[in-house]
C-alpha cells in the first residue's frame, strides 16, 4: 500500500514537470478508552469498509500478514529540503507497526472528471506500536514540519525532480487522544492551483491512524473537505469496534 502511494506521488511529480514552466482529540498525552488492534487482522476489520463512507469507493485493503517486530521511529536528517520531502507522507517516514492494514480510496468515477488531469485519492492505515513509540512519533512531528514553511520537494524516484513546496501542521480536536491535520502544497502548473498531499494523523492509544490523500485544489490554506470527511467517519468506525 505504501508502495502504491508512492508511484501515485510519482505520477503527480512527473505531471507538474511537464506543466510547470522551468525555473528556478485536542492535547498531547490525553488516553483513549478505545482497546488497541493486536493483530492485522483487527487491524483490518477496523478499516473503513465499503458503504461506511458516503460518496467513496474502496478500492483495496492490504492482507493481514504475520506479526513483525516494530522498527523505531527515525526522524529524517540531513538537508532541509531533503528532511520536509521525507515529511510530506507519512509513507515515507513511519517504522513498520507491529501489527498494521491499510487501504485506498477514490471517488466514483463519473465524478472523477471533474478533477481531471489527476483525479484524487486518498490511503488509509491503522499503525500499531509498542510502548510509547505512537505518541513519540506525533509529539515530535510539529516541531520537525514547523520548519517547512518552505521548502523544495524532491522526488528521487523519478530523477532529480525539485518543486516548489510548502508543509504545516496544526492540531486537529476531537480525535483519540491527539491528533494532527497536515497540509503539504507544492507548485502545480495548473493555473493558480496547487498539488495537494494533505493528510491527517489521529492517535488512538498505542494506534496511529492516518489519512493521506493527493488531489489538485485552489491556492489556500483551507483544510480539505473530502480529507477531513474520511478522518471523521475512519475515527467514528475505528473506535466504535
Amino acid at each position: 500500500m505504501r508502495r502504491s502511494r508512492r508511484h501515485f506521488l510519482a505520477a503527480a511529480t512527473a505531471l507538474s514537470v511537464v506543466l510547470i514552466p522551468a525555473c528556478s482529540s485536542g492535547p498531547a498525552g490525553g488516553s483513549s478508552p478505545v482497546p488497541d488492534p493486536s493483530t492485522s487482522a483487527q487491524a483490518t476489520a477496523r478499516l473503513l469498509a465499503p458503504g461506511k463512507t458516503a460518496g467513496f469507493q474502496v478500492l483495496r485493503a492490504n492482507v493481514p500478514g504475520k506479526p513483525v517486530k516494530a522498527q523505531p521511529f527515525a526522524p529524517p536528517h540531513g538537508s532541509l529540503d531533503h528532511v520536509c520531502t521525507f515529511l510530506s507522507s507519512p509513507s515515507y517516514f513511519t517504522p513498520g507497526p507491529s501489527a498494521g492494514a491499510g487501504e485506498s480510496f477514490a471517488l466514483p468515477r463519473q465524478q472523477q472528471r471533474q478533477y481531471l488531469p489527476l483525479p484524487p485519492s486518498w490511503f488509509e492505515w491503522i499503525d500499531v506500536y509498542p510502548g510509547t513509540e505512537a505518541a513519540g512519533i506525533v509529539r515530535a512531528l510539529p516541531a520537525l514540519i514547523g520548519k517547512c514553511g518552505h521548502f523544495v520537494f524532491a522526488n528521487g524516484a523519478i530523477g532529480s525532480v525539485r518543486i516548489p513546496a510548502r508543509e504545516a501542521a496544526v492540531p486537529l480536536p476531537g480525535y483519540g487522544s491527539q491528533a494532527l491535520y497536515v497540509s503539504v502544497r507544492l507548485l502545480s502548473g495548473v493555473p493558480g492551483k496547487f498539488w495537494a498531499d494533505d493528510w491527517i494523523v489521529i492517535r488512538s492509544g498505542r494506534t496511529l491512524i492516518f489519512i493521506d490523500g493527493q488531489y489538485v485544489r485552489p491556492i489556500g490554506s483551507a483544510q480539505d473537505r473530502m480529507t477531513l470527511q474520511l478522518a471523521r467517519e475512519a475515527w467514528q468506525h475505528y473506535s466504535a469496534a
